[in-house]
């Protein structure tokens, strides 16, 4: 009886590290999408606020 619950215990324990990866892995991929994305905004806020600049300057 004890050999079957262990082994069941062991079952359970994998399936719970598998999620843990899958679920590390989604996170990561998240975190990055969110870092680029941030990126892309912040290049392009700086872009248009140098072009503003590069206007303003050029009218004096």
């Amino acid at each position: 009886m004890e050999v079957g619950s262990f082994s069941s215990d062991v079952v359970a324990m994998e399936e719970l590290m598998v999620c843990s990866i899958v679920e590390d892995v989604v996170v990561e991929t998240l975190l990055a999408a969110h870092r680029s994305l941030a990126c892309l905004l912040m290049v392009g806020y700086f872009e248009e606020l140098g072009l503003r600049f590069f206007l303003l300057c050029s009218c004096f």
